[in-house]
């Protein structure tokens, strides 16, 4: 009697090795992100100025003020910059604010824009538990009013620093200084647990599958008398 050739045909295993290699590249390269909640201030009620409350949306606001347009008289970029509803956060007197959180969150985007100064520079900071810096970015804001989307995709961050500094004073605007404001902030709920995309658990699906389809390409032919 013959044994049984237990010898996996090369084609077959370089094929099933190859897709099982990339589907871990990929799962590997494509982010694993929490679900996204959009902070828009409108659920705040209407105001010409006031502090956003520390606990609000489960975040701590630090020098974070919030207002509505519509009560805006004097020519400036508040009046066109809520992205949606009416209500968008603004730093206090141009000084650094700060959002943060006693557990971890993810950072997607937010609008942003200048108040009265043109080329305004918002310098945002991620920084961890440790206040060790996860990362920065900065966004120009190129004239007054209109808004500017600004993507940051960070992952880890406890606190999340904002500064702002430079620019010149419109000429239609009936102020000065280095206010900047921010609305439709997208991130996720401080402690949110990561969730897989679909596209990554395929990926791991597929790299785990490809050793079976390996086993179930080898020939095994039948014994001979």
């Amino acid at each position: 009697m013959n044994m049984p050739n237990l010898t996996i045909r090369t084609k077959a295993s370089r094929f099933s090795y190859a897709v099982g290699l990339f589907a871990l590249i990929a799962a590997a390269a494509t982010p694993i992100t929490a679900q996204a909640k959009t902070i828009t201030f409108d659920d705040l009620g209407a105001s010409s100025g006031s502090a956003i409350p520390s606990s609000y949306q489960g975040y701590d606001w630090t020098n974070f003020d919030y207002l509505t347009t519509s009560t805006i008289i004097l020519n400036s970029g508040f009046q066109t910059g809520a992205v949606s509803g009416s209500n968008l956060a603004f730093n206090n007197e141009g000084n650094p604010a700060s959002v943060s959180a006693a557990q971890s969150f993810f950072v997607y985007s937010a609008y942003f824009g200048s108040a009265w100064n043109d080329g305004l520079a918002v310098t945002v900071t991620g920084m961890n538990a440790a206040d060790q810096v996860l990362d920065k970015k900065t966004i120009t804001l190129p004239h007054i009013g209109g808004d500017t989307y600004a993507v940051f995709n960070w992952s880890g961050v406890s606190v999340l620093d904002f500064a702002s500094s430079g620019g010149s004073p419109d000429g239609k605007a009936a102020g000065m200084g280095e206010q900047f404001y921010m609305d439709n902030l997208s991130v996720s709920q401080p402690g949110a647990v990561p969730e897989l995309s679909s596209f990554v658990s395929f990926g791991i699906l597929l790299a785990l599958a490809w050793p079976a389809a390996v086993l179930s390409r080898r020939n095994f032919p039948q014994s001979s008398q």
